[in-house]
Formats: structure tokens, sequence, C-alpha cells
């Protein structure tokens, strides 16, 4: 274990995405201070939430979401884990809307042909809605309110909006490349990163 460190932090997010912007304001927003790893250069690229169309597929009843999901995971994934996932996935765009985004729901096609599953789920099931949670724009203008381009790079602007309001700091050109461990307890409670001068951090 370091006897120092040259940054610290309650939660270090690896990754500046939508998922790692999305932790760093969940943890400064529960009281935890945050710093957030970086390898790409600074701007707004978002991963790929950038390039996705920043929206939710929110299936309905929830229990029916989880059977489906668990079916498209082949079993692979522990089911306590697709559970927690359709679970947060739910509460997405709620949560997006408690941070001042506006969503709304847009009629979309399922994806999955219904004799897959059919005989799995409930009547009830409503897998024809996706969620689209970005600032308020008029469909389909191209340029959004934050003058990024398009669903998914709005969003990630908008997130991006967020930890700045909050003061999370970003170390561009920081790829973290070893996790360190506790020896005795395996918990890990740091990482090593490098910056773009070569020098480990």
């Amino acid at each position: 274990i370091p006897s120092s460190w040259d940054y610290s932090a309650d939660v270090v997010v690896v990754g500046n995405g939508g998922a790692g912007a999305s932790s760093a304001i969940s943890a400064y927003d529960a009281g935890a201070s945050a710093l957030i790893l970086e390898k790409a250069p600074q701007g707004l690229d978002g991963g790929n939430t950038g390039v996705s169309g920043g929206a939710s597929g929110i299936f309905t009843p929830l229990t029916d979401m989880i059977t489906i999901a668990n079916m498209a995971c082949y079993g692979l994934i522990p089911l306590d884990v697709v559970t927690a996932f359709c679970t947060q996935a739910s509460a997405l765009p709620a949560w997006l809307t408690s941070l001042g985004a506006t969503t709304q729901l847009s009629p979309r096609t399922a994806g999955i042909p219904p004799s897959l599953y059919a005989a799995y789920v409930s009547p009830d099931l409503n897998m024809n809605n996706m969620t689209i949670a970005v600032p308020a724009f008029s469909y389909p203008t191209k340029s959004q309110p934050t003058g990024a381009m398009g669903w998914g790079n709005d969003l990630f602007a908008f997130l991006d909006n967020c930890r700045v309001s909050r003061g999370i700091p970003i170390l561009y050109e920081t790829p973290a490349n070893q996790l360190i461990q506790n020896p005795m307890t395996k918990e890990v409670i740091g990482v090593v990163a490098t910056t773009w001068t070569g020098q480990n951090i």
C-alpha cells in the first residue's frame, strides 16, 4: 500500500462516458468526493453514450423485463445481477428528471420476436415504449440546446454539465492501468494511472 497518494477521493471513476459521469454524480450527491480518470483528451465525446441514441428501453412490468433480460443472457449472468440491472435501468428516467432533464416516451417496435418470450411473461408486457431522457428539444431537430449534435451527445453534454456544476474533477489523458488492493482483505483501495507525459500517479 502506498505511503502517500498523488490524488485522493472517496470514489475514483475510470472513464468519463455516460456511466462514468453518472457514477461520479451519484457518488457526489450521496456525500462522497469523486475523481474521474479519462484516457482521452478533453472534450465532450462521451464514449459510447456520445454516439448512442440517448434512450433507455424500458419494459413493463419490471418482472417481465427481468425475465427477458435473463433469457437474453442465456443464464450466464447471475439472476441477482440481472435483477439489479433491470431495476436500476427502470429508475434511470426518473433519476435524470431529478437532475433537471426532461424525458419523453417514444413508441418503438420491440426488437425481439414475441414468439421467443411470449410463454414466459405476463399478458401485460409492454415492450413498445422507449424512454428518451434528454434536455427538452423539438424532434427531429438535430441541434440541441446544449450545442451538441444528436440525442446521445446531448445526453452526455447534460451529464457533463451536471458534473461541472458539482465541481467533480477529471484527469484527462490519464488512463488507469492497475488497481491497488489491500494485501490482507483484497479490497480495492486505489488505482495507478499514467499521465500523458508518462508519469505514474
